[in-house]
């Protein structure tokens, strides 16, 4: 089976919306206000592991970085094929996104690391935080910004399938 199937493209647009899914979530946990995170109701629920979510976040890095080599791999079979321009688009669009996705990753768990520390006791400069979120919002700006390339480049593939993600 060649690998310019349909199923591979497929299977690469589901992977990378199975990790922007875990982006979301994770963004959702450390940046998101919730009454619960406030003293004295802290004391009593549980609060975010900081430190679970770094380790999700290298591993969803991991990951984009092998939907990303896919996405080279397939758009270089995909050069080789006449006809396929918007397969070629396709593939060139969800790579940039995978590697979009994990910078994105990586400036969550910077952020997620600086507030471990806060919560460990460590005193961090409001300098280094505020460098931090600027950088971070810049990604995420970006990884938008090259989601809905790749939102566009599938709707052009496949018009049938509606866009769910990412």
């Amino acid at each position: 089976m060649s690998e310019n199937t349909p199923k591979a493209w497929i299977a690469l647009y589901d992977n990378l919306g199975e990790l922007a899914r875990a982006w979301k979530a994770s963004n959702k946990a450390v940046m998101g206000f919730h009454w619960k995170k406030l003293p004295p109701f802290s004391m009593i629920w549980p609060q975010v592991d900081f430190l679970r979510i770094q380790r999700l976040m290298a591993t969803t890095q991991e990951h984009c970085a092998t939907q990303a080599g896919t996405a080279k791999r397939l758009l270089a079979g995909a050069l080789s094929m006449s006809g396929g321009e918007d397969l070629r688009v396709y593939y060139q669009a969800m790579a940039h996104y995978a590697q979009s996705l994990a910078e994105a990753c990586e400036g969550l768990a910077k952020i997620a690391a600086q507030k471990q520390d806060k919560a460990a006791g460590r005193k961090t400069a409001i300098k280094a935080i505020y460098e931090i979120m600027t950088q971070y919002r810049k990604k995420v700006n970006l990884m938008l910004t090259k989601g809905q390339l790749a939102k566009v480049a599938w709707d052009n593939l496949n018009p049938a399938r509606k866009s769910i993600h990412p």
